[in-house]
């Protein structure tokens, strides 16, 4: 139970990223308490099952890692939210996900000015802002790094080389994740 002078104290957002091992015994125990309830992971596997599925899951973890770093970025430029910075611990809602994937930790309703904030609707559409930014400038950043590097059978299609195009309007560049998106 956390004593009533951190309750008054500690404020801000943390965003995890999935590891066996965890950046401290705080990460430690709040994956602990966030577990607890959840479905048991499976802990039979061998060492070769784990490599296995290490290769299976491929660049996802440091992508994820990646993407925690970019979201927390923006949650405190963005959204002005005080950084608890980014941390890694072995959260079972992360788990198995085949693709980049973080946890948020936004606040502490339990704080008496951050708590009656996140009630706001302008400091909740901050976050919402700055999390959309976050994951489009992720996009940006990593998927359309990787699909201009790898294209199937060495021709981008057209919609890569659209984006990907200078624009001369003044206008924002589409993003190649949206153009993908909008060519289905």
């Amino acid at each position: 139970m956390p004593k009533l002078k951190d309750r008054l104290t500690v404020r801000g957002a943390e965003t995890y990223f999935l590891s066996p091992d965890p950046t401290d015994r705080e990460a430690k125990a709040l994956a602990d308490v966030e577990n607890e309830g959840a479905a048991p992971v499976s802990r039979a596997l061998d060492a070769v099952s784990g490599i296995l599925a290490d290769l299976a899951l491929g660049q996802a973890p440091n992508d994820s890692a990646r993407l925690a770093e970019i979201v927390q970025q923006r949650l405190v430029r963005d959204a002005r939210i005080a950084n608890r910075g980014v941390r890694q611990a072995p959260f079972v809602v992360l788990a198995g996900t085949r693709m980049p994937s973080a946890l948020v930790e936004i606040g502490f309703i339990s704080h008496p000015i951050e708590g009656r904030l996140l009630g706001k609707q302008r400091h909740q559409n901050a976050i919402a802002r700055a999390l959309a930014a976050a994951v489009h400038e992720y996009a940006d950043e990593v998927l359309a790094r990787r699909l201009v590097a790898s294209p199937a059978h060495g021709v981008l299609p057209e919609f890569v080389r659209v984006a990907h195009r200078p624009q001369r309007t003044g206008k924002k560049p589409v993003a190649p994740v949206a153009a993908a998106a909008a060519a289905r």
